[in-house]
């Protein structure tokens, strides 16, 4: 947010110092959001339209370079600080170069978070409908009140929301937490939207603000006290579901009965289950499964070919379906990105 407004007021106002601001603003974002490129990109949209590449060109001509020069090593250094933990870690370099394309590959290969175009739609259907108003208004001042668009804070602002709305609804990667970035410009929009079509009538304007702010608090009420967490809470979410707290229980019976009892994790995500488990850490393993692994895992007899522990307990991905002789399974959901099996060896 501020990287943005201190982008648009520096070439508003041709302010060197203000435009130096915005660096350590954008240092901020990349080390706090691995999201970053996509904010950059929908913020430069609007700018490039509210202010015009001609004139931002000019204003970067015309901005003082001694100024801009240190602005950017200084920003550098504090980048490079903070990644580095005081210069105490190198290897934060290497993280922070590797932060984008990871963020990157999860949109292929972190299924678990996938999710349909409309996602993030039905998100602010659910919790903050009122938000709807701001497009409504636009699409209504560009044919009855197009003055409105004099304002650049509103431009910009609108612009802002919708493309990252629409650039975050593209990804297949998606978390609700994601949601703030648009819904913040999209309220501010709205609210400047209020301002300018409701500005000859006080109760109108007033009424607007009224039930946008009785909504909003409500809708605080609802997800933070009624509905803190589960399916109807649209912003909740859980590395933990109550299958893997059923796996748990599993296991530690497992352990009642047979203390040194082995047990292999062979899901492609696991966490937190080593949270779960720490007490028992010596007995478990964790490795991800391979369909070669399987009968080597499950034979009930030593195959020379098949190097492996005497597994008590194994926890695979819930495409190993098979049923296998001397083993009783049953398929749990351990997270909202793993779906397993686990299989029990049954008394011999």
């Amino acid at each position: 947010v501020s990287f943005a407004l201190l982008l648009l007021r520096a070439f508003e106002k041709n302010s060197t110092e203000t435009f130096v601001f915005s660096l350590f603003a954008l240092v901020a974002m990349i080390t706090t959001k691995e999201t970053w490129i996509i904010s950059v990109v929908a913020i430069l949209t609007p700018l490039a339209i509210t202010i015009r590449p001609t004139r931002c060109y000019s204003a970067l001509c015309e901005f003082d370079r001694q100024k801009i020069a240190w602005g950017l090593l200084l920003a550098s250094v504090v980048c490079v600080a903070l990644f580095t933990g005081g210069f105490r870690w190198s290897g934060g370099i290497r993280e922070a170069l590797l932060a984008l394309p990871q963020w990157i590959s999860r949109n292929e290969s972190d299924v678990g978070h996938h999710k349909p175009f409309l996602y993030y739609t039905k998100i602010i259907l659910q919790s903050e409908p009122w938000l709807f108003l701001m497009p409504l208004f636009l699409l209504f001042s560009l044919v009855f009140r197009r003055h409105v668009f004099q304002e650049r804070l509103l431009v910009f602002s609108s612009v802002w929301s919708i493309a990252t709305f629409l650039i975050y609804s593209c990804v297949s990667y998606k978390t609700p937490w994601l949601i703030l970035s648009f819904t913040f410009p999209a309220t501010l929009s709205l609210g400047l939207l209020i301002e300018s079509l409701f500005f000859h009538s006080n109760i109108a304007r007033g009424a607007l603000y009224a039930v946008c702010l009785f909504s909003s608090f409500l809708s605080s009420l609802t997800f933070i006290f009624a509905v803190p967490y589960g399916r109807m809470n649209p912003y909740s979410y859980t590395h933990t579901h109550e299958g893997m707290i059923e796996a748990v229980k599993i296991l530690e019976g497992v352990w009642s009965e047979h203390p040194e009892a082995k047990v292999l994790i062979g899901t492609h995500q696991y966490w937190p289950l080593p949270y779960y488990l720490r007490r028992n850490s010596t007995h478990v393993h964790y490795k991800e499964a391979a369909p070669r692994d399987f009968q080597c895992l499950f034979s009930l007899e030593n195959i020379p070919s098949c190097r492996r522990e005497r597994f008590s307990v194994i926890v695979l991905d819930s495409k190993f379906r098979t049923e296998r002789p001397g083993w009783r399974s049953k398929y749990l959901r351990l997270s909202d990105v793993q779906e397993a099996r686990i299989f029990v060896r049954e008394k011999e």
